[in-house]
């Protein structure tokens, strides 16, 4: 069991439900806020000027 959601498909979470979860135990209020952050940092990472 990950994040309160039992072993099941990634995908049958309910979006509410998720989202519920991420404001609740993140800094981000839903799913969406937090994987453009997580791209945004990756990117970052990865693009170097010179």
């Amino acid at each position: 069991m990950a994040a309160g959601f039992p072993d099941t498909d990634f995908e049958s979470i309910p979006d509410a439900k998720w989202n519920r979860w991420i404001k609740q135990n993140t800094n981000f209020a839903t799913w969406n806020d937090m994987k453009s952050a997580a791209l945004k940092a990756y990117m970052a990472g990865r693009l170097t000027f010179q």
